[in-house]
C-alpha cells in the first residue's frame, strides 16, 4: 500500500537527521579506529537532503544486487538505490514492490551499521579496560622488581663483606688457631676427628702420591697451620711419587706459606716381603724429601709397628693391609708426638685426690655373679687370661701354634676357639 509522498519525505528527514546525530556522537570515542572513523564519514555523507532517483531503464549487468539473485543479466529493470552505499538492487530481490518508489531506502548491510558501531564501541570499552588493568599490573610489577634488585643488591654487599675466602670443596675450610689437616690414604680412614684438636681428616682411599697432589692443587687455599701428609702405602713408582711429592711440598708452601709441613712415612706390609722392599724405598723417598723440605717433620712410622722383633699383627686387621684400631692408635701416637693433636684425657687432666679417710677394704674381683658352678650358686672368680690367639691358659701367644687368632665358631669373634666359655653364645 503506496503512503502520502509528504509523509514519506518526512520520516526520512527524521531518519537522516538520527543517523547524522548518532554519527557525530560515537566518532568522538571511537576516532582512533580508522574502519569506524570511516564508517562515521560516510554517515556525515549520506546526511545531506537526499533527491529521488530518478534513473530509469538500466542495463542488468551494471546492478550491484544480492549474492543470491537468479535473475538473467541481460533482463532490464528500473533499479533501487540505496542511500547511503548507493548500491543498486532489484526491488523483487530487496522485498520492495516495483510499482511504489522509496525516496529514502537503505540496504540490509547499512541497516546494521548502528548496531555494528554499539558492538564496536562495546568491545573498544573492554579493551580500554582490559589496557589499563595490564598498565596498573605492569606498574606494579616494575614496582617488584625493583624492590627485589635493591635487595639482591644489598645482600650481595653484606656477602662480600662478611666473605674473606672461597670455600674449599671436600676440606672444611677453617681459620682457628692451630688448625691441622691430615690428608692421605685408606690407612687414615679410621681416625675420628672428634678425639682430636682442631683437626680435620680428609681420607682418599687408593691414593697415590699424584693423587694427593692434584688434590690439593685443585684447593684455592689451605688455611690450616699444619698439613700432616701420610701417602706411599699405593705407590709403586719411586721416582713418579718423589716428583709429586716434591710439587706437593711447593703447593702447600704457596698456599699456606706459614703451616708446618709433617711427612708420615707409610706403615709396613704384612701381606708379602717384595710389598715391604717397596714401602721401604718409599718411606727412605719420603725422609730425604723431607729432609730438603724447610719447615717439614718427618714421622717415623717403621719401628713403632714391630714387637720383640716381629711386625705386630694385632695393629692390621685380620687378613687385610688396613690398620685395626689399635694400629690406628699406634699412628696416632706417632704423629702426636712430632705434633699434638690428641686431646688430653679428663683423666689426664683430673689432679689426684688426698683422701684422710680410712680405705674401705677391696674384695677379690669376681665376675658371673649368681651363675651356677661347682655345686652352688654364687660369685666366681675370674678366668685367668691366656693365649691371645686360641684362648688356651698353657701358653702365650709367641708359644701358640696359631700364628693369627682363630675364630670362634658360636659368636664369630677372634681370640678363642668353640666351647671355652669366652662367649656370649
Amino acid at each position: 500500500m503506496d503512503q502520502d509522498p509528504a509523509t514519506i519525505t518526512n520520516m526520512s528527514v527524521e531518519i537522516v537527521n538520527d543517523l547524522n546525530n548518532y554519527a557525530k556522537s560515537r566518532m568522538t570515542t571511537l576516532s582512533q579506529e580508522n574502519s569506524q572513523i570511516s564508517f562515521a564519514e560516510r554517515l556525515l555523507a549520506a546526511a545531506s537532503p537526499m533527491k529521488r532517483n530518478e534513473r530509469t531503464d538500466t542495463n542488468a549487468s551494471q546492478i550491484t544486487c544480492l549474492e543470491s539473485c537468479q535473475r538473467d543479466p541481460q533482463t532490464k529493470g528500473k533499479p533501487i538505490t540505496c542511500s547511503l552505499c548507493q548500491n543498486e538492487f532489484h526491488p523483487q530481490c530487496v522485498g520492495l514492490s516495483t510499482n511504489g518508489r522509496k525516496a529514502v531506502w537503505f540496504c540490509y548491510s547499512c541497516r546494521s551499521i548502528p548496531r555494528t558501531l554499539k558492538n564496536l564501541e562495546a568491545r573498544y570499552s573492554k579493551q580500554s579496560q582490559e589496557y589499563e588493568a595490564l598498565k596498573e599490573s605492569n606498574e606494579s610489577l616494575k614496582a617488584t622488581v625493583h624492590e627485589q634488585s635493591a635487595l639482591i643488591t644489598s645482600l650481595q654487599e653484606q656477602l662480600a663483606a662478611t666473605t674473606t675466602s672461597t670455600n674449599v670443596p671436600n676440606v672444611k675450610p677453617t681459620s682457628a688457631k692451630g688448625s691441622t689437616l691430615i690428608i692421605g690414604d685408606s690407612m687414615i680412614k679410621d681416625i675420628n676427628p672428634r678425639g682430636l684438636v682442631s683437626t680435620d681428616v680428609h681420607c682418599m682411599p687408593g691414593a697415590k702420591t699424584l693423587d694427593i697432589k692434584e688434590h690439593l692443587a685443585s684447593q684455592p687455599t689451605l688455611p690450616y697451620d699444619t698439613v700432616i701428609v701420610h701417602v706411599g702405602t699405593n705407590d709403586d713408582d719411586v721416582e713418579a711419587a718423589r716428583e709429586a711429592m716434591k710439587d706437593t711440598m711447593t703447593d702447600i708452601t704457596t698456599k699456606a706459606p706459614n703451616a708446618t709441613k709433617v711427612l708420615s712415612t707409610a706403615c709396613p706390609r704384612p701381606d708379602s716381603d717384595d710389598n715391604q722392599t717397596r714401602i721401604q724405598n718409599i718411606n727412605d723417598m719420603i725422609k730425604e724429601t723431607a729432609a730438603n723440605t724447610t719447615n717439614c717433620v718427618i714421622v717415623d712410622n717403621d719401628e713403632t709397628f714391630y714387637k720383640d722383633g716381629e711386625l705386630d699383627s694385632n695393629a692390621y686387621k685380620y687378613r687385610s693391609i688396613h690398620l685395626s684400631k689399635t694400629g690406628t692408635k699406634t699412628l696416632l701416637r706417632n704423629i702426636n708426638a712430632c705434633h699434638r693433636i690428641i686431646k688430653e684425657s679428663a683423666s689426664a687432666k683430673k689432679q689426684p685426690r688426698h683422701n684422710t679417710a680410712r680405705p674401705r677394704p677391696r674384695h677379690r674381683q669376681t665376675a658371673f655373679h649368681g651363675h651356677y658352678h661347682g655345686g652352688h650358686y654364687g660369685p666366681q672368680p675370674l678366668r685367668k687370661r691366656g693365649c691371645y690367639h686360641c684362648g688356651e691358659q698353657n701358653h702365650q701367644k709367641r708359644d701358640c701354634r696359631f700364628t693369627r687368632p682363630v675364630q670362634c665358631y658360636d659368636c664369630g669373634d677372634y681370640g678363642h676357639k668353640k666351647g671355652m666359655n669366652m662367649c656370649n653364645y
